[in-house]
Order: C-alpha cells, then structure tokens, then sequence
C-alpha cells in the first residue's frame, strides 16, 4: 500500500502499478539474461501497454516477461490474473 501507487482505495491494481511492476520485471530479466550484477543501472526506454480488463487485488496476479525473437533489448511482459 505505498502512497504514490494507493492515494486513495481501490477494489482493483492501478495502471500505474503494473506499469511499474512489469517494467521492474523485464529489467530483472535483462540483467539476468546477460549476467549483470543485479546493481546495474538500466532503465527502460520505451513502453507500450495494453489493458484488456482491470487487474483486480485478489486472486494474485503473475507477471510473465519473455525476450523477443532475434532482439537483445526487447522484452514482452504480460500479467496474468
């Protein structure tokens, strides 16, 4: 419940909040993918999202964060719920 993601209540996860979770996530993977201490500064320089439905606080959603074909810097991150 951190302030700047949960200024007010909310029955579902902010936009913002998975925005922030899947970029965290692929920035993990990347480090991962090519050995980096996991104190490497990165950051992402593009985003595209998608919502199709709203991500609700319970069950517990996952995020799954896979490479694209053929590209060393471009990653897909989905939540699923």
């Amino acid at each position: 419940s951190h302030a700047f993601f949960f200024d007010h209540p909310l029955d579902h996860v902010s936009g913002l909040h998975l925005g922030a979770a899947m970029s965290e996530a692929v920035q993990a993977a990347h480090l991962h993918r090519h050995g980096l201490p996991a104190d490497t500064a990165l950051f992402v320089s593009q985003v595209r999202l998608h919502f199709v439905d709203l991500c609700r606080k319970e069950p517990g959603a996952t995020i799954h964060v896979s490479a694209a074909a053929g590209a060393s810097d471009t990653y897909q991150a989905q939540v699923v719920q």
